[in-house]
């Protein structure tokens, strides 16, 4: 269970499929509101109407900068046209695949300042150590056989009798 969870959820910056964005602005608005966290996967393909994030292409004003709206129009090899549900204007950026991160997967209302208090150092260290101690238990799990009592062993036909092992 434990593993289909961080396969779900592990993020892209280690590897996986999925990205955790803050909105912090009002162009999504009545669909996000500011501090809400979006959780983005990574898809194959994307349609009209689907919600994306993508950085803003390089060379161009904000470039690097990821934008959260909605795809308007367009297509993968010319570029997307998109826009904030609260704008009545398409963004002067074209994003192709190579510059999504992902469409919309979740949405946590409200939830994006609770979460980044937990990028600091002090949840980083707890949760490795929660990690390292959950590891650890795994493993001497596995270590461990199982010792059957002498009762157990007993009621199993085996003799228990102790005897002098011989020296050599």
């Amino acid at each position: 269970m434990l593993a289909v969870v961080l396969f779900v959820t592990w993020p892209q910056s280690l590897g996986g499929r999925v990205a955790y964005i803050k909105v912090s602005g009002h162009s999504m608005e009545p669909t996000m509101h500011f501090g809400d966290l979006v959780v983005i996967r990574a898809e194959s393909t994307y349609h009209v109407g689907d919600v994306i994030a993508y950085r803003v292409p390089p060379g161009d004003v904000g470039a690097g900068v990821t934008v959260i709206h909605r795809i308007v129009g367009g297509n993968p090899h010319t570029g997307y046209l998109t826009r904030g549900d609260n704008n009545h204007y398409n963004d002067p950026w074209h994003p192709r695949l190579t510059d999504i991160v992902g469409a919309r997967w979740a949405l946590l209302p409200g939830t994006a300042n609770a979460f980044s208090h937990l990028r600091g150092p002090l949840p980083l260290a707890a949760f490795a150590a929660l990690l390292t101690m959950l590891a650890a238990h795994e493993i001497s799990k596995r270590r461990d056989p199982p010792y059957a009592t002498q009762p157990e062993l007993q009621a199993a036909g085996c003799d228990t009798t102790a005897r002098a092992v011989p020296r050599l």
